[in-house]
């Protein structure tokens, strides 16, 4: 990484070629240049997990996709470009990481999100997350939310972390994840939180810094939990309205890793302004899923 220079922004995003339209990542990045997000220029690099062969269709949409981000004078992008799907999210965290660290200084911040990160709801977005971060100097991750655990819970898979849907940090807080990142080999999404995610927030807390978020700007968490309140909700926080939050995080549910999403036709049930909530939940159920969450 580079000493010494103008301070940048870059946005990291990470998708997959399993819906060959790629309508959720055009949605996303339509409601993202709606708004402003503070910096003049926001530095956009894309990593897409290859599901399934890659195919000419696919080229063509993300020369599409780029041209519908650069309709903003906000952003530019700098990158796009397919990798394994092993590691999933986590392993194209990595992958923008390192080419964003070839152009980067450590002070340089990074804006993390995948395409479950719907929004944002306000302006200035990316400086909300800055302010937030800044607040509590020593924090190495400030995310859109945290994920509590309950008093009373057992299962693991609710520990503190930063839910890495939508997340910031400084480039050289991440310095060592470019070598090792947490969940870089994860094969399914059990492994890809518990390895990726829940780890990442350890090895964060565990070099002395804290975590943030916009859930809960007043407070800050340390490996020594002396501000975790008690009166704060706990489990996941995606499901809580009425939090500083200001990106949605889209429902997710367990037939993601079946043959049945290549099925779904993602251009009809995610814009929820033709489907609204209960039709689009509906829908989904019809398909099979197991589960379904809604921010």
């Amino acid at each position: 990484m580079k000493d010494s220079m103008p301070r940048r922004y870059f946005m990291s995003y990470a998708t997959a070629n399993d819906d060959p339209s790629y309508a959720r990542d055009f949605s996303n990045f339509k409601s993202l240049r709606r708004r402003n997000p503070g910096p003049a220029t926001v530095e956009v690099y894309i990593a897409v997990s290859e599901v399934t062969p890659r195919t000419p269709r696919d080229n063509q949409r993300l020369r599409q996709l780029r041209r519908l981000i650069e309709s903003s004078r906000s952003f530019k992008v700098k990158s796009i470009r397919f990798k394994s799907n092993e590691g999933r999210d986590l392993s194209s965290i990595k992958q923008n990481l390192l080419d964003i660290a070839r152009v980067g200084s450590p002070d340089d911040f990074a804006f993390f999100a995948n395409r479950s990160a719907f929004g944002p709801r306000t302006k200035r977005w990316y400086d909300q997350f800055i302010s937030q971060i800044e607040k509590f100097p020593e924090s190495g991750l400030c995310g859109n939310t945290i994920n509590r655990p309950c008093p009373d819970e057992s299962d693991h898979t609710y520990k503190l972390h930063v839910q890495t849907y939508a997340f910031l940090t400084r480039l050289k807080h991440f310095e060592e994840f470019m070598t090792s990142m947490p969940g870089e080999n994860a094969s399914t999404r059990e492994e890809a939180i518990q390895d990726g995610e829940l780890e990442l927030s350890r090895r964060i807390l565990a070099k002395g810094l804290a975590l943030t978020s916009l859930a809960w700007p007043e407070h800050r968490f340390t490996s020594e939990g002396e501000d975790i309140d008690p009166e704060l909700p706990c489990g996941n926080m995606t499901m809580t309205p009425g939090l500083g939050h200001i990106f949605a995080k889209l429902p997710y549910s367990h037939w993601h890793d079946t043959q049945k999403a290549r099925r779904v036709r993602w251009n009809s049930i995610l814009t929820t302004a033709r489907f609204g909530k209960n039709r689009l939940v509906r829908y989904l159920r019809k398909e099979g899923a197991d589960e379904v969450s809604w921010p």
